[in-house]
């Protein structure tokens, strides 16, 4: 997802507005996991992105697919502030707006997001285990983790944490390596 500036001024008081309703409902970790299974869901699906961005297609039409496609999944909070988007032709920036609120939650809290690509998928039992150094390490209360699977890896894993990113996969290892050898070679 790359953010634009132009949208952020959009978005933000969309995040800071929603940010002050979900804590004031006690709702903040709930709603950060559904706003984090979101923004996998619109990176996953851009064609649902560009539907609920043209103006062509109808507000209502927007709501009722927002309502089929989440109502099992998500709060029923979110998906009245994904509506409130929609009646106000900024669901466009919707997400900006999951990114703006999520910066929120993270200076706002005990709450880090683990990003991870590893070549084959975790086991429970490793996401655990990592979710529970992560607390430790981090002195944290709460860790939302997000799993990708990315073959080209090949080993390893890629992980980023809030805005830091830790590359332990085998592919980073075996190019630093080709550069490395590169330059001894070049005599």
């Amino acid at each position: 997802m790359s953010i634009i500036p132009e949208t952020l001024k959009i978005a933000e008081p969309y995040a800071r507005s929603f940010y002050s309703v979900s804590a004031s409902l006690d709702k903040v970790f709930e709603i950060s996991r559904d706003f984090q299974g979101l923004e996998v869901l619109f990176r996953q699906s851009p064609t649902l992105t560009k539907y609920l961005a043209n103006p062509i297609i109808s507000p209502d039409e927007k709501r009722e697919t927002i309502e089929k496609i989440l109502k099992s999944k998500v709060n029923k909070n979110t998906i009245k502030f994904l509506v409130v988007l929609v009646k106000r032709d900024r669901i466009d920036v919707v997400e900006t707006v999951i990114y703006s609120f999520l910066q929120i939650v993270y200076r706002s809290s005990a709450l880090r997001f683990l990003e991870i690509s590893s070549a084959y998928p975790f086991t429970n039992t490793q996401q655990s285990k990592l979710c529970k150094k992560i607390k430790k390490l981090a002195n944290v209360q709460e860790v939302l983790v997000s799993m990708n699977v990315d073959t080209s890896l090949i080993g390893g894993f890629t992980m980023r944490v809030n805005s830091k990113f830790i590359d332990l996969s085998v592919k980073s290892q075996l190019n630093k390596l080709a550069k490395h050898l590169d330059s001894v070679l070049e005599i």
